[in-house]
Order: C-alpha cells, then structure tokens, then sequence
C-alpha cells in the first residue's frame, strides 16, 4: 500500500465466531455485551485470546440515530447457537488493515478506502471489519483503539 505506510496487507484466518445483530441508537456496545453475556452462560471457555469484531449492515446515512450492528466473538468448536446469538464460520480473506483511535475512526475509514484505491488492490466482497483493541464494553470513548480491515484481492 502506498497511500499511507500506516496501512498493512494481512491475510485473516477463517474463524468460528458468535454472532449477534442489535439495532439501536449506538448499538455497538449492546451487541459486544449480548456476546459477553451469552458466552457467560453457554460458551465453556474458547483456546487463547478471544477476540471481537462488528461492522454497520447496513451503513447508517448521516443524521441516522437508529442502525444495525453486527458483532462477533471468537469461539471455540464446542460453542453453540441459543437465544439471539448465531454461530458460523468466516471463511477469512485478505484486508487492507489500518490502527486507529475510535474518536478518528471515519477519517480513518477514509484513509484505508484511499490507501486501496491507489494501490494495486481493489475491493472484495464481505464486510469490513472492525476489531476493538482495547475493551469494547468498558473502554470509555477517547481511549478506545479499533484496528479496521477492509477486504481486498488483486485484480
């Protein structure tokens, strides 16, 4: 990638993960704490870090207070569907990745999407991910960091 030396190739593993949409005003939160709670009470322990992800499906528009949000969790081969929470395989794929503070994440968006359209990639399809890097339920605002992917292949 040449348009920012802050922004990296990486390819993504397929992975396990909980799934779980919430649509509200920031629905961000609620959803990562569903996964928390229902892992709580069905999920016995996943191998290794667990790590979260979640993307808007669709994008809100501007001005739109009340959206949909889809969060995942990593879980191990044992995990189980109930209630809201669903399980399925990302099938992992390669992304044009980008580390930012939450508070500069739509600029950040902007530079990855920038970062693509001047490099040799070109988008894929899937969702464009967000992971938060720090804790995603308890982290306040302006020390929240979210690592973001955006999915790409050679022409």
């Amino acid at each position: 990638m040449n348009a920012t030396k802050d922004v990296q190739v990486e390819a993504m593993d397929s992975m396990r993960v909980a799934r779980v949409t919430v649509t509200s005003e920031n629905p961000e939160t609620r959803a990562f704490q569903a996964l928390v709670d229902w892992a709580r009470k069905c999920e016995p322990g996943p191998p290794g870090r667990v790590r979260f992800f979640g993307f808007n499906d669709p994008c809100p528009k501007p001005g739109q207070k009340v959206y949909e949000y889809e969060a995942w969790m990593t879980v191990s081969d044992t995990a189980r569907e109930e209630d809201d929470v669903s399980i399925v395989t990302h099938p992992g794929r390669t992304y044009a990745v980008l580390t930012t503070p939450l508070r500069d994440i739509g600029k950040a968006w902007s530079r990855l999407s920038r970062a693509v359209k001047e490099s040799e990639y070109e988008y894929d399809s899937g969702p464009a991910l967000e992971e938060p890097l720090t804790d995603p339920i308890r982290t306040p605002f302006d020390a929240a960091v979210m690592k973001l992917y955006l999915p790409i292949r050679r022409p």
